[in-house]
């Protein structure tokens, strides 16, 4: 393996990207209009001292959750728990974990949604008699689909507890969790759990405050950047707009969305150049295939577990072989990467 200054990677790389000898300089662009969008930090769930993060091997956060259930994971796809790689018999998720308190009084938006595609999912990859418990404050499912989807979690057996765990604590021996917080009904209550789900909020990035004062812009009291309501995307300095969670805690649709509207602003104010940048698309030759027998590829995509898990994959080719007119099947673990992409369009050239 090399390593260190040898310079193999510029004689491997065939776009001739890399250039060693390249200095830092700055560039200066006379603009009449900026868009900012920095985007945000999770919150740094250590903080939280009572929740064990950090402490216990089995409190992970919502972000590490995530990775643990992707195929391309640290398990493959398959949920596990870290301290000793064996399947959780019950999750608990704990809500709102550095939002909705004294120092970050806003809800983070997002937090109720993930958490709830996460416990779905993790009972479609473990089993239904997985246990996924959700402690939250309040139920947000506020955009297009969302209450129907929050809904189905509770049809999927998903179970949601009204109240903010006070503490989780490890049992040393098996290193399963306690989650301990007062019932609705006012009575203390503790529930034992193999693995712990932090839902970490939002917070605006760390550089926000350079940000702010090197484009001359206000920021509201949880330092996101200062909007009006029928603004949303006008920051406080004309000719500077803002998109995304730079302006308040939003998921990825509003943040297109707005990043959209952003874009339009700025492009209303380019109108009298409209279209005078326009480069015609040149299109590759087509080749004449006229009296020619069909000639069908079948590319099947795993998908990681995501169609592996529920079809088999090598089969299906196998019985793509058989069919008229096919002359290429084969299977890739996922279709839409740029390896696959490629060995596709070199079968359609051959």
């Amino acid at each position: 393996m090399l390593k260190d200054a040898c310079g193999v990677c510029k004689e491997f790389c065939e776009a001739e990207a890399i250039d060693y000898e390249q200095k830092e300089k700055e560039i200066e662009l006379n603009v009449g209009a900026v868009i900012l969008s920095p985007g945000f930090e999770i919150f740094n769930a250590k903080i939280k001292e009572e929740l064990g993060y950090g402490n216990y091997p089995n409190v992970i956060t919502s972000l590490e959750f995530e990775r643990i259930l992707s195929a391309s994971g640290p398990y493959l796809g398959k949920v596990l728990r870290p301290s000793d790689e064996t399947e959780p018999k019950r999750i608990g998720f704990i809500q709102c974990v550095g939002s909705r308190e004294t120092d970050r009084d806003y809800c983070s938006s997002v937090c109720c949604m993930y958490a709830t595609k996460e416990a779905i999912i993790a009972k479609e990859h473990a089993g239904e008699d997985l246990k996924c418990d959700v402690f939250f404050m309040d139920m947000r499912a506020f955009s297009k689909g969302f209450d129907e989807y929050y809904q189905r979690a509770k049809e999927v057996g998903v179970d949601y507890i009204r109240c903010r765990p006070a503490s989780v604590k490890e049992i040393p021996e098996t290193k399963n969790l306690l989650i301990e917080y007062l019932a609705e009904d006012d009575k203390k209550v503790s529930r034992e759990y193999d693995l712990v789900v932090l839902a970490v909020g939002l917070q605006p990035p760390k550089s926000v405050k350079e940000i702010s004062e090197k484009f001359g812009i206000e920021l509201n009291e949880f330092n996101f950047c200062k909007t009006s309501p029928f603004k949303p995307v006008e920051s406080t300095r004309e000719g500077i707009y803002v998109s995304g969670p730079f302006t308040e805690p939003k998921d990825i649709p509003e943040t297109i969305m707005q990043a959209s509207g952003a874009s339009s602003k700025v492009l209303s104010l380019l109108k009298d150049v409209k279209g005078s940048l326009i480069v015609s698309k040149e299109y590759p030759p087509e080749i004449d295939v006229e009296g020619q027998e069909p000639r069908i590829g079948v590319f099947v995509c795993h998908c990681g577990t995501n169609i592996a898990g529920v079809v088999n994959v090598p089969s299906v080719v196998e019985y793509a072989k058989t069919l008229p007119n096919v002359v290429y099947a084969d299977n890739n673990l996922y279709t839409c990467s740029n390896d696959t992409q490629e060995l596709i369009k070199e079968k359609i050239k051959e």
